[in-house]
C-alpha cells in the first residue's frame, strides 16, 4: 500500500490519493444505510486469504477503518475508471464446500476470490424487504447505487490477468440474476448438498441450530416468491424440519434458475467436489474461463484440502471428518429421519431431485 493511514483507529475526512482505491488493498467493508458512510479497511492478498467472511470478521492489516461518504466513493470509482467487468460467482446452499471452492479458485495470476462480502449480504437483505429502506430513510435508488459501486470495488484484482470471483453468503441466493446482469460475461456456479448432509451440519451444535432459525425469515420470503410451502409457519417447526424447510427453498430456487435462467449458470453437488476435487476444479475453471491444467488442479486441490477451509491455519483430515459425520448421523438419526420424511411429504407434488440439472461436471 502506498497510502499510510493516520494513527487513530477510526479516521474520516482524511485526504487520500483516490488512485490507491484501484487496488484491492482498500476493501469496501460496509456502507451504513442511515449515514451513507462507507468503511474502507486496509488489506493485502494475504489478509484476504486469511479471511473466510468479509464482514466484521475481516482480517485487516492493522485494524483501522477509513470512513468516506458514498457520494465521494462513487466519484472516486469514476475518477479511477472502476467499471463493471466479468465476475465469476459461487452461490451455495450453505455447508456444501463453497468456501473450499473459493479457496481452490484463489489463484495468483488467474483468479482472485472475495468471500462473503457484507455489502452484498446487506443488499440481499433489504431487496427482500424494501420497506426497511424507507425505515432507514433510504431511497431504493440509493440502495441500487450502493450495489453498483460495491460491485465496482469487488471487481478489482491484484494482477491484470486475474478474474474476480465472489462467493456471496447463502442469504444472497435471491441475487443470482441481478448480479449476473451487470456484465454479460459473468457466470454463476450453484453449489448444494444432500438433505441428509445439510441436516447433519445444522443439528450438530446449538450454534448451527440457532443459525438455521435466523434463516427462516428470509427463507419464508423466498418461499412466498417461489409459491412454495404455502400455509406452513416455519417458526413452529422442529429444528430438523426448519432446516429441511430452508434446504427445500434453496434447492427450489436453484432448480428454477437452472430450468429457465441464462446458460451461464451451472450446478455442482458437493459430493462431486469431495470425491474428485482435481477433475471438478478443472471443469469449474473451464466453465469460468480460468484455464487450470490438470496437474495444477491436482496440486491446488491437495494443498487446499489439507487445511480447514474456514480456518486455513488449521490442518484438515478428510478421513477423520467423514468418520465424525457418520458418528453425528447416528447421534441425530431420529431427528434426521423426521426432517427427511417431513421434506418428502411437503414436496410430494413437486419433489426436489437428488441431483440438480446443468451440472458443471
Amino acid at each position: 500500500m502506498n497510502q499510510k493511514l493516520p494513527s487513530s483507529q477510526e479516521t474520516s475526512d482524511v485526504k487520500i490519493d483516490v488512485r490507491s482505491f484501484s487496488s484491492p488493498d482498500w476493501y469496501l467493508r460496509d456502507v451504513d444505510l442511515r449515514t451513507l458512510d462507507a468503511q474502507m479497511v486496509p488489506m493485502s492478498r494475504e489478509t484476504y486469504r486469511q479471511t473466510s467472511f468479509l464482514d466484521s470478521r475481516t482480517v485487516t492489516l492493522d485494524g483501522r477503518v477509513f470512513h468516506v461518504s458514498l457520494p465521494k466513493l462513487t466519484q472516486a470509482a469514476k475518477d479511477i475508471g472502476l467499471g463493471h467487468r466479468r465476475v465469476n460467482y459461487v452461490f451455495h446452499s450453505a455447508f456444501c464446500g463453497s468456501t473450499l471452492m473459493s479457496r481452490c479458485l484463489d489463484l495468483p495470476g488467474q483468479s482472485f476470490s472475495y468471500r462473503e462480502p457484507s455489502v452484498i449480504h446487506r443488499y440481499a437483505w433489504y431487496s427482500r424487504q424494501p420497506h426497511r429502506l424507507a425505515e432507514n430513510f433510504v431511497d431504493r435508488a440509493i440502495g441500487d447505487q450502493i450495489l453498483d459501486v460495491s460491485l465496482r470495488f469487488l471487481s478489482r484484482t491484484y494482477e491484470a490477468g486475474e478474474t474476480p470471483l465472489i462467493k456471496p453468503s447463502d442469504a444472497c441466493n435471491n441475487l443470482v440474476e441481478p448480479l449476473l446482469s451487470f456484465d454479460p460475461g459473468s457466470k454463476a456456479l450453484l453449489m448444494y448438498s444432500r438433505i441428509e448432509d445439510f441436516l447433519v451440519a445444522v443439528l450438530k451444535g446449538p450454534g448451527r441450530r440457532q443459525f438455521i432459525r435466523e434463516c427462516l425469515g428470509r427463507a419464508r420470503f423466498d418461499a412466498a416468491r417461489l409459491d412454495k410451502l404455502s400455509g406452513i409457519n416455519p417458526d413452529q417447526l422442529s429444528d430438523a424440519c426448519a432446516a429441511a424447510y430452508v434446504w427445500i427453498v434453496q434447492l427450489t430456487l436453484f432448480r428454477d434458475l437452472l430450468r429457465s435462467g441464462p446458460e451461464r449458470i451451472r450446478s455442482l453437488h458437493s459430493a462431486e467436489l469431495f470425491s474428485n476435487p482435481a477433475d471438478v476444479l478443472e471443469s469449474v475453471g473451464a466453465f469460468f474461463g480460468v484455464e487450470i491444467a490438470h496437474e495444477q488442479a491436482s496440486h491446488v486441490a491437495t494443498q487446499v484440502l489439507a487445511r480447514d477451509s474456514k480456518f486455513p491455519g488449521k490442518p484438515f483430515d478428510r478421513t477423520s471428518y467423514e468418520a465424525k459425520q457418520q458418528e453425528l448421523s447416528r447421534q441425530f438419526a431420529d431427528e434426521i429421519k423426521a426432517g427427511i420424511e417431513w421434506a418428502s411429504n411437503v414436496t410430494d407434488d413437486d419433489p426436489i431431485p437428488g441431483t440438480l440439472p446443468c451440472s458443471v461436471v
